[in-house]
């Protein structure tokens, strides 16, 4: 899809419909509707907040919550939209576990029965994300097992001494 700097679109907040769910520009009209995979972006975010899209490439300023799932944004820079592209959601605190059910599977069942010496867990917000991990290692026998936290957002790097004091390392990107 092809987004163009000035132009109206509708960013649809699909969560687990997430593959199942298609964008589309037309070609008449013009309009716009495209798909993020966090479910709850429409009450993260408010007027005024920056969308980054395929690592800041594209930029959507939030015009309008338009309900639960829609909101209505305006690009401001052109570039063409790929499948699957990361999201960034600057100056927010984004609502989702710091281990989703299939990292849980992967830290308890492959990472605590490989005996792995560190694991690194990305997108961690706060102190209680990190004693949520080392909770998940610990019942599943890990607690040797040492945690990287990979700050990735203001959020984390708000509450990086909180998260530094629960961690055994950090890492920060973005």
């Amino acid at each position: 899809i092809e987004l163009e700097a000035g132009q109206d679109v509708i960013v649809y907040a699909a969560g687990e419909e997430y593959d199942k769910w298609q964008g589309y520009k037309d070609a008449v009209t013009g309009e716009t509707k495209i798909g993020l995979s966090y479910g709850k972006l429409c009450q993260s975010v408010k007027p005024g907040n920056i969308i980054l899209i395929a690592d800041g490439a594209i930029s959507i300023e939030v015009q309008k919550i338009l309900g639960e799932k829609e909101l209505l944004g305006k690009v401001i820079n052109s570039h063409k939209l790929g499948q699957r592209k990361n999201c960034n959601l600057p100056g927010v605190k984004v609502r989702l576990p710091v281990l989703m059910e299939n990292d849980i599977n992967d830290v308890q069942n492959f990472a605590v029965k490989n005996h792995m010496d560190f694991i690194a867990a990305s997108f961690v917000q706060s102190a209680d994300d990190v004693r949520f991990i080392r909770k998940t290692l610990e019942a599943a026998g890990g607690r040797l097992i040492k945690i990287i936290s990979k700050i990735e957002s203001a959020v984390g790097l708000k509450n990086y001494d909180e998260i530094l004091r629960e961690s055994d390392g950090i890492m920060v990107a973005r």
